[in-house]
């Protein structure tokens, strides 16, 4: 592993850990009185954000920094940003993390549509990027519905809205295994 692979592993790392913490760090309030319905939806959201991060932070450990692809590295550089924004938000207004984290989501999928893009015109294996985009799209629109801000249609989710998190959390787990597929 040449120096410069092992500093962009090293980034990547320390900016996964750092959000995953930062969500640890957050939930840390709501820890005292966890059983608190009211806390439902963040612990649900919290449940959802480290699992995605986490396998983000996986598969951006395959993405090369280099020099000549500027698109691809603003676009880590400023998802990882919203990401931290999102995991410092969790517990003091979901709304306002779940935004942040479906804004992350959304420069994400800009840097998978660059990635596709490089990969198609290099005649390269484009199916995983599909893959991504697909699931970015359906995280984003998942994450709109869930959000509690989002106008229910006289439908009151109280409680549930914490375990519909589980969705999001089971999809993450089956694009994994979609997107490592070979």
């Amino acid at each position: 592993m040449s120096n410069k692979n092992l500093t962009k592993m090293d980034l990547n790392a320390v900016v996964g850990f750092a959000t995953i913490l930062t969500a640890i760090n957050g939930m840390g309030k709501i820890a005292a009185n966890p059983s608190d319905p009211a806390h439902s939806p963040q612990i649900g959201f919290f449940c959802f954000f480290v699992l995605l991060r986490f396998k983000m932070f996986i598969d951006d450990e395959d993405h090369n920094f280099r020099v000549d692809d500027p698109v691809g590295n603003t676009c880590a550089v400023v998802s990882w940003i919203l990401f931290l924004f999102s995991a410092s938000t969790i517990s003091v207004d979901l709304h306002a993390s779940i935004s942040w984290f479906m804004w992350a989501i959304a420069v994400s999928t800009l840097w998978v549509v660059n990635s596709l893009f490089k990969a198609y015109m290099s005649g390269s294996n484009i199916r995983k990027y599909f893959v991504y985009l697909l699931f970015n799209v359906f995280y984003l629109l998942l994450l709109f519905l869930l959000d509690p801000e989002f106008p229910r249609l006289g439908f009151d989710w109280g409680e549930l809205s914490g375990w519909a998190f589980i969705i999001p959390c089971l999809v993450v787990l089956m694009e994994w295994v979609l997107s490592n597929r070979h």
